[in-house]
């Protein structure tokens, strides 16, 4: 885009507008190519982001204000619009729409690209642990739910030894378990698709 943004009129913010009035018009302002540039994302999510954003203004300017000194060449607005991309919005005041979308990249605007790299590094390192984690407690509460479930259904519908229904429990938890496995594999190597897919566009 031609001129300098700063030098551009800020887009006009009222405390009755949802950010995604905000976001539409800057995607509309700006274009959306500098605004994947300055934030990240791709356009695809960028839209997608936007479809589910329904939050009021006047939060994201009061959550936004700790990141007015990431960029100061950069309009208070535009700045607030980049949060806004970032996520943080959604996840301090929408959990269900975080639940709902796939959780987009954070890439923080900053003056300091090796405090990045380091955060970087770190949630590379932890982000497959806490995966980890979360799968074993997951299969955990599968197959202890099963295996209570059955071990009383089995006894008292067919009259048969809670001991067997209790096998039967565990059997069925443990086949329940594998599906649960396979799927959170598939959804990982898609996420890894997406990223890589995403690293590629901005690299």
């Amino acid at each position: 885009m031609k001129g300098n943004m700063s030098e551009r009129p800020l887009l006009k913010i009222s405390s009755k507008e949802t950010t995604y009035e905000v976001v539409t018009d800057a995607i509309q302002y700006y274009g959306v190519e500098r605004i994947s540039k300055e934030s990240g994302y791709s356009a695809e999510e960028i839209e997608e982001y936007v479809k589910n954003l329904r939050v009021p203004i006047d939060l994201l300017t009061t959550i936004c204000s700790l990141n007015n000194r990431e960029r100061p060449d950069l309009p208070l607005h535009y700045r607030d619009i980049m949060s806004c991309l970032r996520g943080s919005i959604v996840e301090l005041s929408m959990p269900s729409v975080r639940r709902e979308l796939k959780p987009l990249r954070k890439v923080e605007i900053s003056s300091k690209p090796e405090e990045y790299e380091k955060e970087e590094r770190w949630q590379t390192v932890t982000k497959p642990i806490v995966h980890v984690y979360n799968l074993l407690i997951d299969i955990f509460i599968i197959i202890a739910g099963s295996w209570i479930i059955f071990r009383e259904l089995i006894s008292r519908l067919l009259g048969l030894p809670q001991s067997q229904g209790e096998l039967i429990g565990i059997i069925i938890g443990i086949i329940l378990s594998n599906i649960f496995i396979i799927r959170y594999v598939w959804r990982l190597r898609v996420e890894s698709a997406r990223q890589r897919s995403r690293t590629d566009i901005h690299a």
